[in-house]
Order: C-alpha cells, then sequence, then structure tokens
C-alpha cells in the first residue's frame, strides 16, 4: 500500500496506542516495517493528497523493449565546463497490469 506522508504517519500513531513501549529511555517502539494484514505500507512524495493505493505486485510485470534497452548515446562535450562531457541511457519500458480488479485506490481520506 503506498499513501501520503501524513496518512502514513496518522497510522503509525493510531499504532502507538496499541504497541507498549519498553525502552523508556529511547522511546522506541521498535517498528521495523509498518504492516496492515501482512501487508507492508509506505509513504511516496508525489501520492496525490488524500488517496491511498493498493497495489498487487502479483498481477504487475514490465515489459523491457530490446531495441532501447540500457543503450548509450555518443559522449557530448557540457558548455562551459571544459574536459567535462555527458551521455544519457536509454531504457524503454511498459507496465502491464493483467488484472487491473486487483489494484485499487481509495480517495478522501482525511486526517485528524
Amino acid at each position: 500500500m503506498i499513501t501520503t506522508q501524513d496518512i502514513f504517519e496518522a497510522y503509525e500513531d493510531e499504532l502507538l496506542d496499541y504497541k507498549r513501549i519498553v525502552n523508556q529511555t529511547l522511546a522506541d517502539a521498535s517498528f521495523e516495517h509498518i504492516v496492515y494484514k501482512g501487508r507492508p505500507i509506505m509513504w511516496a512524495r508525489l501520492c496525490p493528497s488524500g488517496n491511498m493505493y493498493f497495489i498487487n505486485p502479483r498481477y504487475l510485470y514490465v515489459v523491457i523493449d530490446p531495441d532501447y534497452f540500457m543503450d548509450m548515446t555518443e559522449w557530448k562535450a557540457i558548455p562551459d565546463q571544459v574536459n567535462d562531457r555527458v551521455a544519457q541511457i536509454i531504457c524503454t519500458t511498459q507496465m502491464i497490469v493483467t488484472r487491473p480488479i486487483a489494484q485499487m485506490v481509495m480517495s478522501g481520506i482525511t486526517v485528524g
């Protein structure tokens, strides 16, 4: 599951009520991974506000175009930087979803 930072932190705050803090000096709740029903939850900076995405990787895969995969362009000089050059690496891929109904988005989530 992927969501915004504020929704992630609100969920984390709710979990603190259910977790007994043993290390009083550091107030370490010892969360290594936050999960919901065994599925990991993480936040992404570019996730739209108020949304949570439920992604099932079993039905997602990437198709690589072998004609444009990891091909490097010619070296080009950088203007105003003596002896520096730059090149780009071309990589063309496409994400395929074989069962769209297995993916979900929840919107309109408010915190507070």
